[in-house]
């Protein structure tokens, strides 16, 4: 399993390096952020613990504008957790957010959750608060 978590954190960093080209390459295409309001949903991977569901609703558009506000929502309907996604900062194709949990249960509060975006899906990283990646997934829009 955790061999397994290791090759898909390797494709994820080699799925966001590529993005990052197209973004920034010769062709300067640039994703607009704004087209990735809605419902995604995918399923976790985690090395230490069994895979789950994730559903994220990202409510408001994503813009300089909305730095420190509240712009997504995620629930992880099999650890029985909610939370809020406040976003922090803007790089090129990606987004960093700071997640606060609504319902606790066994979830860790104030994690890094990194949303790489791609034309068709987005990448959702998550990492402890001291920056530890923990889990991936890969998610697509309802």
């Amino acid at each position: 399993m955790k061999k397994l978590y290791l090759i898909s954190l390797l494709a994820i960093f080699i799925n966001a390096g590529i993005a990052q080209t197209e973004t920034n390459g010769s062709s300067n295409k640039k994703i607009a952020l704004s087209e990735f309001v809605g419902t995604w949903s995918g399923e976790v991977i985690q090395a230490d613990a069994d895979s789950y569901s994730i559903k994220v609703h990202i409510t408001d558009p994503i813009n300089d504008e909305s730095v420190g506000e509240n712009i997504a929502m995620a629930e992880y309907p099999e650890l029985g957790c909610n939370a809020s996604w406040n976003l922090v900062e803007i790089k090129d194709d990606k987004i960093v957010l700071r997640e606060k949990l609504d319902t606790r249960n066994d979830c860790v509060d104030n994690g890094i959750v990194y949303i790489i975006f791609h034309p068709d899906y987005v990448e959702y990283q998550w990492a402890y608060p001291n920056g530890k990646f923990v889990c991936s997934a890969r998610l697509n829009k309802e």
